[in-house]
């Protein structure tokens, strides 16, 4: 039972390909699937899917390409999704409780799970500099602070802009700093220098697609992260694991990057799959099947 850590399923190029939301998560045959909020009104979309599907979570917060287009309130806008996802879990917990009260004795509690369960994907992308830097920064160091406030993990992406989100996080480690559960590195593409450092700071590290690439040259950072700290995922429908490429890509083709990933640390899938699992669970507060 895999984890596919990071999905857009609420990108219209699904939509455009002819595909039905309702078929795409029927036939996903994983444990959980966090689908991310990129803007205001893409992470109401991803709370919508979670609420829609058991098997999908949402996370909400601000890509980098769109910190130019951030309205005044959009800090209050975020929490306010947060908050209202606690108050639905609290009534359903409630009321389930309530209803435990008068049935039979022997009867079991339904487990119910908050929807939202990080801020992001934050972060700076000096790539295409959707939006200005100075944009970008402030930005994200605003997620990492509400990040904190709600008691939240972060999605950090980071493209052509190590420096910069080293320094960011460092600057604002103590927000990071005792927090059993920081956050991920999502798409990791840099170096195993800079991993150590993410590492250290708490982050997990989250390895998709690219690593099945035939020109993919990076094993030695596969390598170095801990078994504790690895996660997997697509990125869907981008970076489309190379037995798919030049098609969309799909939450269920987080298998081939478990298989890459197994094969560079010299470990069985079944070992993999439960060592991402596990770790997603932990990190993102769900609950293991």
């Amino acid at each position: 039972m895999l984890i596919d850590t990071h999905a857009h399923l609420n990108d219209k190029r699904y939509t455009q390909d002819g595909n039905s939301l309702d078929e795409i998560v029927a036939e996903i045959s994983l444990q959980a699937i966090i689908n991310v909020g990129t803007t205001e009104q893409n992470s109401r979309e991803s709370l919508l899917l979670a609420n829609t599907y058991s098997k999908v979570f949402a996370t909400v917060g601000i890509h980098p390409h769109y910190s130019k287009d951030v309205s005044k309130d959009y800090l209050k806008a975020l929490k306010e999704m947060v908050e209202s996802d606690l108050l639905s879990l609290s009534a359903k917990t409630d009321s389930k409780n309530s209803d435990a009260d008068s049935a039979k004795s022997g009867s079991k509690l339904a487990n119910f799970e908050r929807r939202i369960v990080a801020i992001g994907e934050c972060g700076l992308d000096y790539y295409y500099d959707f939006s200005p830097r100075a944009t970008q920064q402030k930005v994200f160091e605003e997620q990492i602070f509400l990040a904190y406030t709600l008691g939240l993990p972060l999605i950090v992406h980071t493209r052509d802009a190590a420096k910069d989100t080293l320094d960011i996080l460092k600057a604002n480690k103590n927000y990071l700093a005792g927090r059993a559960e920081v956050g991920v590195m999502h798409c990791y593409s840099g170096s195993k220098e800079d991993a150590k450092k993410y590492l250290d700071l708490g982050f997990y590290i989250s390895f998709a697609g690219p690593v099945t690439y035939p020109n993919y040259k990076k094993e030695d950072v596969i390598l170095a992260v801990p078994r504790d700290r690895l996660l997997i995922e697509t990125d869907c429908p981008y970076l489309t694991p190379q037995a798919h490429r030049g098609k969309l890509n799909y939450p269920s083709y987080v298998k081939y990057v478990a298989e890459k990933i197994a094969e560079v640390k010299g470990l069985s899938f079944e070992c993999i799959a439960n060592l991402t699992t596990s770790n997603a669970c932990r990190l993102f507060g769900l609950r293991k099947i």
